[in-house]
């Protein structure tokens, strides 16, 4: 009987030594699995952190674009009106010689005619 409950008593140890080998395995395999998500998140955050940093830079660029555009858009403006006033000022000008070219012509045949 001595045997058996030598037996016995192994194999209950076995059996005790197997579960706490199998909690452990299922700790080590929760922790393992939590280190996974940790480092899943960690990874899916710097890439979204990346995507927003990207994306902000295109949003930079874009208005920088839109205000390089709208300068040029004023300078074009500014060009316009410039030359539109020339145009205005040259007109003018040669429509004053026209009428003191007629107002010379209008004394000239006063003359001739006196």
């Amino acid at each position: 009987m001595t045997k058996l409950n030598e037996i016995a008593k192994e194999n209950v140890k076995k059996e005790q030594e197997r579960r706490q080998e199998e909690r452990q395995q299922k700790i080590l395999q929760e922790e393992q699995a939590e280190r996974d998500r940790l480092h899943l998140k960690e990874k899916e955050e710097r890439q979204q952190k990346v995507l927003q940093e990207e994306q902000a830079e295109r949003d930079r660029l874009h208005l920088k674009e839109k205000i390089l555009r709208e300068q040029e858009a004023q300078e074009k403006a500014r060009i316009q009106q410039e030359e539109e006033e020339a145009r205005r000022a040259e007109r003018n000008r040669i429509q004053e010689m026209e009428f003191k070219l007629k107002e010379k012509e209008r004394i000239l045949q006063e003359e001739q005619q006196a």
